[in-house]
């Protein structure tokens, strides 16, 4: 269930939410508009690597604005400083910004339960594009959530500013193992990883026509993507349910280091259980891990008679490993 907008505004003024500052103006129907910040910083190596500090620049943006430049990840900052310790917290960006050809974040919209402070924003333009301190960037939604809650208290709590990737901090609490882990569950969802197998999309792509592709494992000392490429992978973990709806996204951490984990498929089907097959882009060349925390799942209650997907025996409902897009199947005159 999302907040309408009155419920946000009687939600900040009783304190289940904390916006600051907060101004009615902002308040959409089902959101909050939240404004750029006047600081951005880019990473400065040619090559971005998960398991390393990563050196960056800050820039300030002034009065007349500055140009976000195609093939450049940037990271950015709200002005305000938005959290809960009741309700689940969406970032999207906003549709006006998103016809500019802007993303603002990276498949890493949800914010835990009990984080409070500026959120990082990692923008990246299809297009040369001019932005300006103040401008309303994105759209902050607030989800009621089911259980008990465990409030966030991790490495970005109190945020000011934008955050560069810290994942190199978790690595002495990684586990390379196949089943559940009560440790990766974080305040409203659970962390999955990176398989070991990865197939890199290279060629033109024809949806009629199965996607040609070559396979490789994910050595231990990392594999680099690089921009221009689409990369299937696959997620450690099996997940499924035949109760909830699930949602996969990436985490703020991945997010941060410029790396897509899906291209706009985050759902997953109650009574699917599967291990995921990841769409995986890069806005600038970087290395990954087998086993890296790689994003966030989430299950969502669903409303009306349950709907199998494993029952309806559909395309995807056997998998196992990486499976390319079957949409060649549909199409009338696809290969069969």
């Amino acid at each position: 269930m999302i907040l309408t907008g009155p419920e946000i505004t009687a939600a900040a003024h009783d304190g289940r939410l904390r916006i600051t500052p907060f101004a009615a103006d902002q308040v959409n129907p089902n959101s909050y508009n939240v404004r750029l910040g006047p600081t951005l910083i880019k990473y400065t190596s040619p090559v971005l690597d998960a398991h390393r500090p990563n050196p960056t620049r800050e820039t300030t943006i002034g009065p007349d604005g500055h140009v976000l430049q195609p093939g450049e990840l940037y990271l950015g900052h709200t002005l305000e400083e938005v959290g809960s310790n009741t309700f689940v917290p969406l970032l999207f960006g906003r549709s006006s910004v998103g016809r500019l050809g802007l993303f603002v974040e990276i498949t890493a919209p949800i914010g835990d339960i009990g984080f409070h402070g500026q959120w990082t924003l990692m923008l990246t333009p299809i297009r040369p594009l001019r932005v300006y301190a103040g401008m309303k960037i994105g759209q902050i939604m607030f989800f009621v959530s089911t259980g008990a809650v465990d409030l966030y208290g991790g490495k970005y709590q109190a945020a000011t500013g934008p955050q560069p990737s810290t994942y190199w901090r978790d690595l002495a609490r990684l586990h390379v193992v196949e089943s559940y882990e009560p440790s990766r569950v974080s305040p409203n969802a659970y962390d999955w990883r990176l398989g070991d197998t990865i197939r890199v999309c290279d060629g033109d792509l024809d949806a009629a026509t199965p996607t040609p592709f070559t396979e490789q494992p994910i050595p231990d000392t990392g594999l680099v993507l690089r921009p221009g490429l689409l990369y299937l992978g696959i997620t450690l973990e099996q997940t499924g349910s035949e109760t909830y709806a699930q949602l996969l996204n990436g985490d703020r951490t991945t997010g941060s280091l410029g790396i897509w984990v899906h291209v706009s498929a985050p759902l997953g089907h109650q009574g699917h259980a599967i291990r995921w097959t990841l769409e995986i882009r890069a806005a600038r060349p970087v290395r990954v891990y087998p086993g890296m925390t790689f994003g966030k799942l989430v299950f969502l209650t669903t409303c009306g008679a349950p709907a199998s997907y494993q029952q309806q025996h559909a395309k995807y409902a056997s998998t196992e490993g990486i499976d390319i897009s079957r949409l060649y199947e549909e199409i009338d005159g696809g290969v069969r």
